[in-house]
């Protein structure tokens, strides 16, 4: 009985997710430089919204009830302390050998005495976040977005982000956790730490004209602001807005990194 129920309730979340996954598409789509795969990155926004709707935002709503804040805010501090090696990496990539120190101290320091990064310690300091991954790097060093792309569970991203997601997978600690599934089950709880953090979010995208637009406006916007430190030069982006070219200073003129 209990194989039967699963089944069903089975069947109901993927003809929920089929259903969801039917956008309309706009008769100029592809005519956005920046997204000539506009048909099939909506289609593929559409199944996302759907298995959000149907899985991972009640998911993510049920883990905020259930578990008090000074508990969601360690496993938030973990969860960005094990991004600090991936830091340290990326901002030696890009000749920022200052804030590729910084990530290491604030990895060696959270990782001690702020208990395996529950505490952020190190902030209390003057070691600040660095935060940099591989396609902040490509970016730094010339690499154009490419074509927006819209990746199934994974969201919003870009050809060159895309490659940058297969490194950061590669350098992350969790990555080559031993046993297999002690490092997946690290990665289950950053997923669900992610989306919760992104509830509030909600009703910005729930209240949108086209939803699909915004995410890929927005995340383009932050992703290049990120490439360029926060401060994106305007003529740039006006234009080309699928690229992003390395900024031209040496790191004793760049603008800190956030």
């Amino acid at each position: 009985m209990r194989s039967l129920k699963r089944l069903a309730v089975a069947g109901a979340l993927a003809a929920a997710l089929m259903a969801g996954g039917c956008a309309s598409v706009p008769a100029n789509s592809g005519e956005n430089p920046a997204d000539p795969w506009e048909t099939m990155n909506r289609q593929t926004f559409a199944f996302n919204q759907g298995f959000d709707k149907y899985f991972m935002r009640p998911v993510a709503k049920g883990y905020e009830t259930v578990t008090p804040k000074p508990v969601r805010s360690c496993i938030s501090n973990m969860m960005d302390n094990l991004t600090e090696p991936r830091n340290v990496l990326n901002n030696a990539l890009q000749g920022k050998g200052n804030n590729a120190f910084v990530s290491f101290m604030r990895f060696v320091v959270n990782s001690t005495f702020g208990l395996l990064g529950c505490f952020d310690v190190a902030s209390m300091g003057d070691l600040t976040p660095k935060p940099e991954d591989f396609g902040q790097t490509l970016g730094y060093w010339g690499i154009g977005n490419g074509p927006y792309f819209v990746i199934p569970f994974l969201g919003p991203s870009t050809v060159r982000d895309t490659v940058g997601k297969g490194v950061n997978w590669a350098s992350s600690i969790q990555t080559w956790v031993d046993p297999d599934w002690a490092g997946w089950a690290v990665w289950g709880v950053d997923v669900i730490d992610t989306r919760t953090r992104l509830l509030d979010m909600d009703e910005v995208l729930d209240t949108a004209v086209d939803p699909y637009t915004q995410t890929r406006d927005g995340y383009l916007q932050y992703r290049r602001s990120l490439v360029y430190d926060g401060e994106p030069p305007e003529d740039t982006f006006a234009e080309d807005p699928g690229d992003s070219p390395a900024p031209a200073q040496p790191e004793a003129s760049a603008p800190a990194a956030k």
